[in-house]
């Protein structure tokens, strides 16, 4: 398998979150025309993008337990440069993944399940940033209402870990 068939397997997935989940990321991400009091980001897969970098910058990964639901294809999501910086993360990172130079001698089972590691981290990270932004909507609920407050509470996060 080339590089270019293994990405756009990559592109095919969908990645899950809980289903519990669901009215914080309606809260964080702007549903089309809704206004809301508080910060936003566009659609829910990037609000969930920035709940995996809070996730890997903790360096927690939380599995999923529970009923989820699933976004569309991770290749659809934009901005295509933020989808390359968590490709790239998770595979500089995670150690069962693989390594690019025994790419081609691996067969379509190995790199089925090299996918699914793939996928795996990809959610405990955002899911263990899901958790961290719900414990703090449920804290400190008026600092959602600052426009900074996502670039507030990662550089309240980086601040106070010294990863």
């Amino acid at each position: 398998m080339n590089s270019s068939e293994f990405r756009q397997k990559l592109n095919n997935i969908r990645p899950s979150y809980l289903s519990e989940r669901k009215q914080l990321l309606e809260i964080i991400s702007n549903k089309g025309s809704s206004k809301s009091e508080f910060a936003q980001f566009g659609p829910f897969y990037q609000s969930y993008m920035y709940a995996f970098s809070l996730g890997f910058r903790l360096g927690e990964r939380i599995p999923l337990s529970g009923k989820t639901e699933n976004f569309f294809a991770i290749g659809l999501w934009q901005p295509k440069s933020m989808v390359d910086f968590i490709f790239m993360l998770l595979f500089s990172n995670v150690k069962e993944l693989i390594e690019w130079n025994e790419m081609e001698e691996l067969d379509e089972d190995q790199i089925d399940q090299k996918i699914k590691f793939f996928l795996k981290a990809l959610e405990e990270y955002a899911n263990a940033g899901l958790i961290y932004l719900q414990d703090k909507y449920d804290s400190e609920r008026y600092e959602f209402q600052d426009p900074f407050a996502f670039v507030n509470i990662i550089t309240d996060l980086k601040n106070s870990n010294s990863l």
